[in-house]
């Protein structure tokens, strides 16, 4: 079965879609918001997406600071 024409698109430019979706929101955030509470919504979001990836890859605190040294 053939792929549609707009999710051949949505595939051939994911990673630029994403960049877009993400640098919209970003300066609607500034926009809005405010420079600080932009940057500090934006440190959360990385800390928690390193949460997620510790939990993801089945690692806890102690063997990700170990593998560190």
């Amino acid at each position: 079965m053939e792929q549609s024409p707009i999710l051949r698109f949505f595939l051939k430019y994911k990673w630029s879609i994403i960049g877009f979706m993400v640098m919209l929101i970003i300066g609607i955030l500034f926009i809005t918001l405010g420079f600080w509470a932009t940057i500090v919504i934006i440190i959360l979001c990385l800390i928690g997406t390193f949460f997620g990836y510790l939990k993801d890859s089945n690692r806890d605190f102690s063997t990700f600071f170990k593998n560190l040294k």
